[in-house]
């Protein structure tokens, strides 16, 4: 139980709690639901917020809330390559190198993934996440998603493709240039997977 004054991590995701993913517990999979800081709603920044106390977890005293701040998207991080099923030795390249993308290369490498692409069309946030966790980067430009796809697996070296594809974008060229760049048999998963295809 959480009351005022505590320190707090919290679940950004309001789902609507009355559809049938709710009821089974798998909130996540609310079509209904409402993600800060995801368009159309706006995030946290402000003096107050209101979320249910249900979504609220409290900070023990000797964790930050700079490290509390990291809990939500370690959590979805670790969900998303837990979901990948990664073994030791294998090829995994990682679209978005913001926080989830970030996290998602470092857990990758703890599961044991021998190479870890991080991809984004942001040079500054590509540079971050190789030096934070990935093996090797790759800045995306605009060009179709074929050429995209061929230009990703030749420059880092995935030979016949990648093992695993994680999208922490929902963006449209991503999810297609992630998909060509699948080994066959590989394996994609997508943190919003909204757009159109």
């Amino acid at each position: 139980m959480v009351k005022p004054g505590d320190r707090v991590a919290l679940e950004p995701g309001k789902p609507c709690r009355q559809c049938i993913r709710c009821k089974e517990g798998k909130y996540n999979l609310c079509p209904d639901t409402m993600f800060t800081a995801t368009p159309p709603f706006h995030g946290t920044l402000a003096r107050y917020y209101l979320i249910p106390q249900d979504f609220c977890l409290k900070l023990p005293d000797h964790v930050s809330l700079e490290e509390g701040a990291l809990v939500e998207p370690t959590a979805v991080a670790v969900h998303m390559t837990r979901q990948a099923n990664i073994k030791p030795g294998e090829k995994v390249v990682v679209f978005g190198a913001g926080p989830v993308g970030s996290l998602c290369c470092a857990i990758s490498r703890v599961f044991g993934a021998s190479k870890v692409v991080t991809v984004d069309i942001i040079e500054e946030r590509v540079q971050f996440a190789k030096k934070f966790a990935a093996t090797h980067s790759y800045v995306a430009r605009k060009e179709s998603p074929e050429d995209a796809a061929k230009r990703l697996i030749e420059e880092t070296g995935l030979v016949v493709g990648a093992d695993t594809v994680i999208d922490a974008t929902g963006a449209e060229p991503c999810i297609q240039t992630g998909i060509l760049a699948l080994r066959v048999g590989g394996t994609y998963l997508s943190l919003r997977a909204r757009a159109k295809i």
